[in-house]
């Protein structure tokens, strides 16, 4: 069997500078998963940017198509699909990206992906929190804002919060353009910088809960879920107008409430039809129990530190719960991994046992070079030793 895996910024998707930071995350999911289904017998092919032509033969695939700044990457991405019977799609929801080349995908093979309707159904946070919402499930107090609505309107039900709260776009994607807000001349900022040069863009203002940021990773088949792993995250929560940004995270992440929060991903992702695959929940544990923030229709990062204790395989698992056939029934996993992007000058070393897999990489216009690496470690301990040697802070709670 063929299979074509497409990763947004890795494949051409962004044709001005490309975001490091971006990158490292992108193409770390794309490596991961072009290995995990060589290792089940696939003959990969994918899209690489022709700026990043130094990745060639790190990256490992049977096929690699070129693609060039002034291609247009949909066509090329058509023609590669016309030759591959699967394909998973990797791209950020913003602007109807993910949910447009899922279309593509399914168009010319058997997609791995959710629907593109289930994937524009979570993907708008002021739908989802009003279904979520509607249903029962807890989440932060959450409004939307559209261009109609004046900044007067949004400073007033800022006055009526008690806590600080978190501003971002209606459709982002990760922490890009996520801002906390503490005050009234940072909201200002911060609905300016996400508006840009689009009035349309809506804004959405959510609660600020203090707790412990995490995610569920799940298994889907359009109907129903099986929740694989509670998984920690670290994340910078940053005042405008510096966007807040996700580093990567820690699985398994044990907590008194992991059972419950497991559960609680796996009912309000059961209240979409459509969603297929590999499924994120972002959440936050907090002192009155597990809260969900947003539902990620695609692969997330976590999946690259599951890949890595896994004792099933996850790109198995992936094809046959899309395909109908069955969820797993259990998972089982061996150990604990890391998986974290870095600046390359906080690095103190690497060591030999931390496997870097988006090593550094000049990017013409890029302002900062970032490394993404993962390790794993038979418990907990060995974990907190190999990121002290790497003079890396971890969230040990």
């Amino acid at each position: 069997m063929k299979i074509g895996i497409f990763e947004y910024v890795a494949g051409g998707g962004i044709k001005e500078v490309i975001p490091n930071n971006m990158l490292c995350e992108g193409y770390s999911m794309l490596k991961s998963s072009i290995e995990d289904f060589q290792s089940v017998g696939y003959e990969v092919t994918t899209l690489l940017d022709s700026r990043l032509t130094k990745l060639k033969d790190h990256m490992k695939a049977e096929k690699i198509e070129i693609v060039a700044p002034q291609d247009n990457t949909s066509d090329v991405l058509r023609k590669m699909l016309k030759t591959v019977d699967l394909s998973l799609i990797i791209a950020p929801e913003t602007g109807g990206i993910l949910s447009n080349l899922v279309q593509i995908a399914s168009s010319n093979t058997t997609s791995l992906n959710s629907t593109p309707e289930s994937i524009d159904l979570v993907s708008n946070k002021a739908k989802l929190a009003e279904t979520l919402s509607r249903k029962g499930f807890p989440i932060p107090e959450t409004y939307c804002f559209g261009d109609a609505d004046g900044i007067e309107e949004i400073e007033r039900v800022f006055k009526t919060f008690s806590t600080p709260f978190i501003v971002k776009p209606l459709d982002g994607a990760g922490c890009a353009k996520v801002f906390l807000v503490n005050e009234t001349s940072q909201l200002r900022k911060a609905q300016n910088l996400i508006i840009g040069d689009n009035p349309k863009e809506r804004v959405v203002i959510q609660e600020f809960v203090e707790g412990i940021p995490v995610s569920v990773s799940l298994i889907l088949n359009g109907i129903n879920a099986f929740p694989i792993s509670l998984n920690l995250q670290k994340v910078s929560l940053n005042a405008p107008p510096e966007s807040s940004c996700y580093y990567g995270g820690t699985t398994p992440f044990r907590h008194t409430d992991e059972s419950k929060a497991l559960n609680l991903a796996k009912s309000a992702v059961e209240q979409f039809t459509g969603l297929r695959g590999y499924i994120g929940v972002d959440m936050v544990m907090t002192s009155r129990g597990p809260l969900i923030l947003e539902i990620n229709p695609r692969l997330t990062v976590s999946y690259i530190g599951l890949k890595r204790i896994s004792k099933v395989n996850l790109a198995d698992s992936i094809v046959r719960a899309s395909s109908g056939e069955t969820l797993p029934t259990s998972f089982k996993i061996q150990g604990v991994s890391v998986f974290s992007k870095i600046p390359l000058d906080t690095l103190k070393t690497i060591r030999a046992d931390v496997d870097v897999i988006c090593p550094q990489i000049q990017i013409e216009g890029s302002d900062m070079n970032y490394i993404f690496f993962a390790f794993e470690g038979k418990e907990e301990s060995e974990i907190q030793k190999i990121l002290m040697d790497l003079a890396i802070p971890h969230h040990n709670t």
